[in-house]
């Protein structure tokens, strides 16, 4: 899993992300709650992934809102995997760091951020493999 350290910047906090060469970077803000002051850094090379459901699937947790049950993983989907379609009834948002995911509506690579509204339904392959950022159960439904 050849990916930069992942971290989560409390709210409020200052940071200027920089490298020597130059890089490309997903900022999301608002990741985190307002009473929430500790700073996260996964490095996702020394980290240990989980194999998920369905086979194929592997996925380093990153953040599980226990209230909310919100949940941010980095996810990779080994060469030939399909998931199955899901409801999602939070919505989803996935940034695709390498590698490509096709579904029902497309194919998207590296780079691509792609945002389903709550209560989409969602089932991403790969045929050639992908690496990907996923936030889930965050988007509330439209009233």
């Amino acid at each position: 899993m050849p990916q930069a350290p992942m971290s989560a910047i409390p709210p409020r906090s200052r940071h200027t992300p920089r490298t020597a060469p130059g890089c490309t970077i997903l900022l999301k803000l608002r990741q985190m709650k307002p009473t929430e002051g500790k700073r996260v850094v996964i490095d996702s090379t020394k980290a240990v992934w989980k194999l998920a459901d369905p086979k194929g699937l592997i996925r380093l947790p990153l953040y599980l809102a226990s209230d909310t049950g919100e949940s941010v993983t980095l996810e990779q989907m080994l060469p030939g995997t399909h998931l199955i379609e899901a409801n999602q009834p939070g919505g989803e948002e996935i940034f695709v760091l390498s590698g490509e995911l096709s579904d029902q509506h497309g194919s998207y690579g590296a780079g691509t951020w792609i945002r389903s509204p709550a209560g989409c339904r969602s089932g991403f392959g790969s045929r050639s493999g992908a690496t990907y950022w996923a936030k889930r159960g965050h988007l509330r439904p439209m009233s």
